[in-house]
């Protein structure tokens, strides 16, 4: 190719090299529309995905809002809340109303339980709530996943983290609920850095979170989800099908819980790739770029319900 491109020069034919540039420009942006363009393959779950073991328990998480720790006196309010809404029932009504079930009810798991010794001490140093009742809007940090915290066509809060914070925020007194929207990676520092005032966005209560910030009671309990591309050809049904094949790769938001639980089965650093949000996660397994994605069951039911798959 260099050859002619010299030779067009030294004979002096200048059109046909602008023709012939052209050409090749129009290559490669076909080559790059291609490659953005999300892949043809199709995308499935396994439904008989077996749920992570970690150290001897079958593991289901447990979603709750997230607060700094001077915030313990706003973080209490919102406890207080909670509980009239379990008690009411309408926490299930909520749940309902953003694809859940009785199914995912939180029983009678606590937050202690589930940080264990790994809890920070919560303070009532800030002054958060009073901001808040007497501006009458607080701030939530979000990750735009479904279908606990995302924008709808509209650009208007949806999910069930949404939902339920609203209904506390509103019985505290506080009409406006106003979305921050961030990559999940960044929801903790977002919140420890002050950019919103709570995180509602569906994020588990972990022990290494425990340790970063104060968590309200849980609000939902789920297990993980697992897609693969249609046909499921590296016959992947675990975390540790895909441990025990070094040659797969799996996709998982940057962040997400799920990356404990494959390293802790054994799925090596390099068969895990990251990405910012779950239509990104979906699309490495369209494109080819991982083999399979993993999210939580009722995440991965609403992104492919969503995309174009």
């Amino acid at each position: 190719m260099i050859k002619t491109l010299k030779l067009l020069l030294r004979e002096g034919r200048r059109e046909t090299l602008r023709k012939f540039l052209l050409f090749l420009a129009s290559i490669f942006a076909i080559g790059v529309l291609v490659g953005c363009s999300g892949g043809t393959k199709k995308v499935e779950v396994v439904t008989d995905f077996t749920q992570p073991i970690i150290d001897g328990q079958d593991v289901r998480g447990y979603g709750a809002a997230a607060f700094r720790a001077e915030d313990g006196e706003l973080r209490d309010a919102f406890n207080a809340e909670l509980a009239k809404l379990k008690d009411s029932g309408e926490l299930l009504t909520l749940l309902e109303e953003n694809g859940f079930s009785q199914l995912e009810l939180p029983g009678d798991a606590t937050m202690l339980e589930l940080c264990g010794d790994q809890a920070i001490a919560s303070t009532t140093d800030g002054d958060t709530l009073e901001k808040a009742v007497a501006a009458g809007k607080i701030t939530v940090g979000f990750a735009d996943e479904k279908p606990y915290a995302y924008r709808d066509a509209n650009g208007e809060l949806r999910g069930e983290a949404i939902s339920i914070a609203t209904a506390v925020f509103n019985r505290l007194g506080i009409a406006e609920v106003e979305g921050e929207l961030v990559e999940f990676g960044q929801l903790i520092p977002g919140l420890q850095a002050g950019r919103f005032d709570v995180v509602t966005a569906g994020m588990y209560i972990t022990p290494e979170r425990c340790e970063q910030v104060i968590f309200a009671e849980p609000e939902y309990s789920i297990g993980e989800g697992l897609a693969v591309v249609e046909g499921n050809p590296l016959d992947l049904h675990s975390y540790e099908d895909i441990a025990e094949n070094p040659e797969a790769t799996i996709a998982v938001m940057k962040g997400g819980i799920e990356i404990k639980y494959m390293e802790a089965v054994g799925v090596k650093k390099d068969q895990i790739l990251q990405y910012p949000d779950q239509a990104a996660v979906i699309n490495a397994v369209q494109s080819g770029r991982a083999d399979a994605a993993t999210m939580t069951s009722m995440s991965m039911k609403e992104i492919l319900a969503s995309l174009d798959n």
